[in-house]
């Protein structure tokens, strides 16, 4: 189920030199998204283990602009024993605007690790079926 992650007001900081937002800004966005979303079902409740990413398979659908605003959704789409996959669709909508559009979508891929040793964890049949609820 895709949940809202974040709402966020874009800044003259997050602007390139040609006018719109950057690419790697959205990305760090998409990026902290998945993340969030990993965090708030899994890892919160789990202090022993971290997550990282590993890849990422990105599209940037349409420019978004400053002083406009992106909401970010989040929705786990795969989990195996050695990957968490995060769907993530980022929408932007102008500052005096009302109409949504996607800017940008792409899944996100996460290890988790042992947070003390930071080896890779492999996640048992337990650990895959609470992060799918």
């Amino acid at each position: 189920m895709k949940k809202l992650v974040w709402k966020i007001h874009l800044t003259a900081s997050d602007v390139n030199a040609g006018g719109t937002v950057s690419g790697g800004r959205l990305f760090d966005m998409a990026d902290v998204s998945a993340y969030t979303m990993i965090n708030e079902t899994f890892t919160s409740m789990r202090p022993e283990l971290s997550v990282v990413t590993n890849g990422a398979n990105v599209k940037f659908i349409a420019p978004a602009f400053a002083y406009g605003f992106i909401e970010s959704y989040a929705e786990i789409v795969e989990v195996t024993p050695a990957k968490i996959n995060v769907l993530i669709t980022m929408n932007y909508r102008q500052n005096k605007g009302l109409d949504w559009y996607k800017c940008f979508e792409g899944i996100f891929s996460f290890t988790c690790l042992n947070a003390d040793t930071r080896k890779v964890y492999k996640m048992t049949k337990e650990d895959m079926n609470e992060i799918q609820g």
